[in-house]
Order: C-alpha cells, then structure tokens, then sequence
C-alpha cells in the first residue's frame, strides 16, 4: 500500500515569524475536502509526544491510511487527514485527524543563520541560541495547546519512560479538562510477551497508580481472547470532576509481544471513536485565528503598547488575520518579543521540557483569572524568602565556626596550662631529690 499524502499540511515552524506568515499546504483534493468539512460534523482526533514515538504510525492503524511514517520522515506543524465514512454502518461519521510535530525535536538552524550567530561574540551568541530554543518550546507549547482544546481524542503517545515523557505527561495532567484522553505505552523496542509484563511491573505501574480493567472483546472466540490482551488502565486525576486517563500497551509491530497487544489496542480505540456523539464543525483555519488572538499575550509582549494597563484592548482580532496565496498572514502593527515570563515558573523549562503557561486555557470555573503583574510580585517574593534564608544560614554557618575555634582556643590554653603545671610539678621533685641527696 503507497503512502497517502496529507490533505492539508498547516506549517506552523515557528511562532516567532509570525509576520511573515505560515506556508498552508493542500493536496490535490486537499482543499476541496476543507471546504466540504466546514459543513460537516465531525470528530476531531489528535496524536501528540515526543518525537520518533510512533504517533503516525498508530493513526494509521486506527485510521487504515498509510500515513508516512519513520525516523527518516517527519511531521511538519499541523498536518491533517479529512476521512469520511469512517464506519461501514454510518455515513455520518467523518473524522479529521490532526498529527502534530514531535516534541523536543533537534532545532534546526539554516547555514545563513549559522554564519551569522558565528560572527557574534559569546554574550550574544548565547542569547541568540537561547532564544532559538526558547521560540522552539513556545511553538510546542502552543500547538500542544490548541490540540488539547479543540480535540475530541487526543491521543499521546509515549515511549519507554524517561524524564522526557514523564514532563511531557505533567504538563497534560496539569491540562487536562477531558475524558477521551488515552496515553498509549508504544513499546516497539520489546518483542517478547515477558519483557512486557516485567516493564509493566518494574516501570509503569510504580510511575502511576493504576486500576485494571477489562475491554469488551466482540467478535471473538475464547480461544482468540487467550491470545489478545484484554486489559486497559485507568489513571484517576480529579473523581469530583470525573477526569481521568486511560494507559494502553502496544509492543514491537509483528513480534509475540505485538501480536498480544496491538491488535486489541487499535479496537479499543476504534469502539471508542465509533461511539463518540458529541460531534461538532471544525473549521481548522478559523479556530487557530480566534486561538492566537486570545492566546497571543501569553507568548508575546510589545514594547510599545503596555498590555497590563489595558487587558480589555486585543493585539490581534480577526481582522488582522489574512490568506493570501495559501499563506496563513498576520498584519501586526507593532514590534513582537518572545515573552521570556513564560518560563519563570519553571527555571528549567528549556532543558527538561516542561512548561508551566502563565495563562490556563482549561481553567476551572472557581479559579482566579491569571494576573501578570501579581505573578511577577510573586516571584520577587519568593527571590527575596530564598536570599533571607541564604543569609540566615550564612550567619548560622559563621556563628558555628566562631564556636569552634573559640573551643580549639580554651582547650589549647588549658593544654598549655596542664603542661606549665605538669613542668613545674617535675621541677620540685627534682629539687627534692638533689636536697635528700646531699642531706644523705
């Protein structure tokens, strides 16, 4: 089966050129399709992680389109899939399926700007490479952002776990609003049946806290049941709210192990698709305009405009947003700079990977509205109780040491007064002794 191309590829590289404009891709039915779903009611599916984990790979299963897919092929931004008549029994069920670009993915940077950050000097070198990765992870931020908000399943696909995974599953806990959210465990480095059970035992159900349960298996005998994996896990985060995840295995494709979990992992996904009612219509083009215009402040500031004293003016509506040649155009009429409060929550940001957003798109109805000004006076705050305490610990430190060597003193004159007293008591003997002596 040859690969099919994408209907629609949205190349969202960087949120920094947001000027320049964002190149929009079409097959050769591409953008008739966009225009028929407009109309449609649809279920909106979306595969996010980490980079190299199989997320195409496993829309292609659920799907049955051979997606390209591979450690030699990447996403590109947004590239998107329009199918209807997904069900044999429904007309009425199309799907748009989003898949998204890998996260913490190499930057790539173009030779011009490699000879140019070359010529700086190493102050300025640093601050043009630091704002490569921090543009990097704002453009992650806000395309991992607008999939959870609008996605009806969002699909996230792990590897075998590390710190990588790990950030990437906080900042989606720390997100989430929905109940068809499924985090699948792609094991494609284990082949066997055993290693899975083991890594199952000694890595996933010590990282979270689990409940088994079992799937309906329709369609096959007890004899097939034996050799397909009935069970999925179930992560509770919020039960006042009814929020919680579901954990599914998949192993190495063609293997035992993936023969065992695979097969009854795609179904799951499938019934679960195929039941979902609650459909809406998705225009991709105008939910990413109304998205960045109220999420914009969140990733840019501006010199010459103050948004604080302002909040109720927008820095971008509707009407600033233009295609023209299949280029997604923003008309701006002010200077954008990265805003480097993203990351002030989390100082690590850039290196772990995890973002903690200044602005909560999935906020609860008993939340306050987040205030800048109150964030930054908070972290002052906090600043000035570590450098308190760090001095509090200094004068402890040198009081200590004060301590000690007024003890080494007391006990070097005492020794020194024992010896004076030990001589001298020496002295009279010998004294004595010459008197005795010369008596004798």
């Amino acid at each position: 089966m040859q690969s099919k191309p994408y209907d629609m590829v949205f190349k969202l590289k960087s949120l920094s050129k947001i000027k320049e404009g964002f190149e929009i891709l079409y097959s050769e039915k591409g953008k008739q399709k966009y225009e028929e779903f407009k109309a449609k009611y649809s279920t909106i599916i979306t595969a996010i992680g980490n980079s190299n984990q199989g997320k195409s790979f496993i829309l292609s299963k659920i799907t049955d389109i051979k997606i390209p897919n591979g450690h030699s092929i990447n996403t590109k931004g947004l590239s998107i899939y329009f199918i209807d008549n997904f069900s044999k029994n429904n007309s009425n069920q199309n799907l748009i399926i989003i898949d998204t670009e890998g996260y913490q993915k190499v930057r790539t940077i173009s030779n011009e700007e490699r000879i140019k950050i070359n010529k700086l000097n190493k102050i300025e070198k640093e601050e043009k490479i630091n704002n490569f990765l921090l543009d990097k992870q704002i453009t992650e931020d806000f395309i991992q952002n607008f999939s959870l908000y609008y996605s009806d399943f969002v699909i996230v696909v792990i590897g075998q776990l590390n710190l990588q995974e790990e950030n990437l599953l906080t900042k989606i806990k720390e997100n989430l609003n929905r109940q068809n959210l499924f985090i699948i465990h792609n094991l494609s480095l284990l082949e066997k049946k055993e290693e899975v059970q083991n890594y199952m035992k000694d890595i996933i159900e010590e990282s979270f806290i689990l409940n088994v349960r079992k799937m309906k298996m329709v369609h096959l005998n007890n004899k097939e049941e034996e050799n397909v994996n009935s069970d999925y896990y179930i992560e509770t985060i919020d039960e006042k709210q009814n929020l919680y995840l579901i954990h599914l295995i998949m192993a190495k494709e063609g293997s035992e192990a993936g023969n065992y979990y695979n097969q009854s992992c795609i179904k799951f996904l499938k019934n679960n698709i195929l039941s979902f009612n609650q459909k809406m219509k998705f225009d991709l083009i105008n939910k990413l305009s109304l998205f960045l215009c109220d999420s914009i402040y969140n990733y840019f500031e501006t010199p010459q405009f103050d948004v604080k004293k302002n909040k109720n003016f927008k820095l971008i509506t509707k009407d600033n947003i233009k295609i023209e040649n299949n280029i997604f155009k923003i008309d701006v009429p002010y200077d954008l700079i990265l805003n480097k409060l993203f990351y002030l929550n989390n100082k690590n940001g850039i290196q772990n990977g995890l973002i903690k957003t200044s602005f909560n798109y999935f906020k609860k109805n008993n939340e306050k509205e987040y205030d800048e000004d109150e964030e930054v006076e908070n972290i002052k705050n906090k600043k000035k109780k570590r450098k308190k305490k760090k001095k509090k610990r200094k004068k402890k430190n040198r009081r200590k040491k004060k301590k000690k060597k007024e003890r080494k003193k007391k006990r070097r004159e005492e020794e020194k007064k024992k010896k004076k007293e030990r001589e001298l008591k020496k002295k009279k003997r010998k004294e004595k002794e010459v008197k005795e002596k010369k008596k004798k």
